[in-house]
C-alpha cells in the first residue's frame, strides 16, 4: 500500500521578527526578517490523538543567532484573523538534534 499523504489544514506557519506586520524594513541587500509561511499538515504519530502537527520551515534567508516569533494563522492567508506568537525560535547552523521531540 502507499503511504498515506499528509492531511494540509488552512492553517499556516512562519518565522518572523514580529507577527501580524508586513516587513517594510526587508530589502534585497539585507537579511529576512521572515521565512515565508508553510502550511501546518497532520502528523499520525502512533499512538497519539489527532492534536499533532508539523510543517517545514526554510530558514536559510534568516539571520543565525537571532530569536524570531513563531507565527501560526489559524486560517490561513485568505481568513480573516491575524497571525499570533506561538512562542520563539533561535536559529542556529546545527541541522541536526538528537532526540527530535522536546518534552513539555
Amino acid at each position: 500500500a502507499l503511504p498515506r499523504r499528509p492531511e494540509r489544514y488552512g492553517a499556516t506557519v512562519r518565522l518572523s521578527a514580529t507577527c501580524g506586520e508586513p516587513e517594510p524594513w526587508a530589502s534585497s541587500s539585507s537579511p529576512s526578517q521572515s521565512s515565508a509561511a508553510v502550511p501546518l499538515i497532520r502528523d499520525e504519530p502512533a499512538g497519539r490523538a489527532d492534536t499533532a502537527r508539523q510543517a517545514y520551515l526554510d530558514a536559510a534567508s534568516l539571520s543565525p543567532g537571532m530569536v524570531y516569533q513563531l507565527c501560526i494563522d489559524v486560517d490561513g492567508a485568505s481568513g480573516t484573523r491575524l497571525e499570533g506568537s506561538a512562542g520563539e525560535v533561535l536559529v542556529t547552523p546545527i541541522v541536526a538534534v538528537t532526540p527530535m521531540a522536546v518534552r513539555r
